[in-house]
């Protein structure tokens, strides 16, 4: 019986070995060997944020502003839309405004008009004044899908008669929810 499980190891260790001398053989003659492992992973998946979202393309008055002696307030409204949001992993959605020179003005040839921008508040709070590159919204899975916004001009700052233009940009980031 002993010399049966001895003879066993043997010719398993011969059988093991026996690869081994003959990759080297063949290597030694000139030759190449190759074989395959088996490669395995445990791996999670983590999908991309998805999300659509709906920025203005245009934000402009519906009604002719004209200059007055005092100080006569007219706000134009936009809103941001986020939908079909979804795998952001921990993460928020911040979107924020910035103008050119971070002043917030419109041109008509060397003519200037300067303008806020507010970020409205949610029930019951204040509307924000936001200055260029702060964040104007914010959004995370279970949050609301839309920021609401307006554009505020003084017709007593309105120096010409004109069409008045500017560039108000959003930028789109993904961060760490906080």
């Amino acid at each position: 019986m002993k010399k049966q499980i001895l003879t066993l190891l043997l010719s398993l260790h011969l059988l093991f070995s026996l690869p081994l001398a003959l990759s080297a053989e063949d290597l030694t003659s000139g030759g190449s060997t190759s074989g395959s492992t088996t490669v395995t992973a445990q791996t999670q998946a983590v999908n991309r944020p998805e999300f659509t979202l709906t920025l203005p393309d245009s934000i402009s008055s519906d009604q002719v502003i004209d200059r007055t002696e005092n100080h006569v307030l007219h706000d134009v409204e936009f809103f941001v839309r986020v939908g079909n949001l979804q795998y952001l992993n921990g993460k928020s959605i911040n979107i924020s405004i910035s103008a050119p020179g971070d002043q917030f003005l419109l041109y008509c040839g060397e003519h200037t008009l300067p303008y806020q921008v507010y970020r409205k508040g949610s029930a019951g709070s204040a509307d924000v004044s936001l200055r260029s590159g702060d964040v104007f919204a914010v959004f995370a899975e279970g949050s609301a899908e839309t920021q609401n916004g307006y554009v505020r001009i003084d017709s007593y700052d309105i120096d010409v008669a004109g069409e008045y233009g500017g560039v108000l940009t959003f930028t789109v980031r993904i961060a760490d929810a906080e």
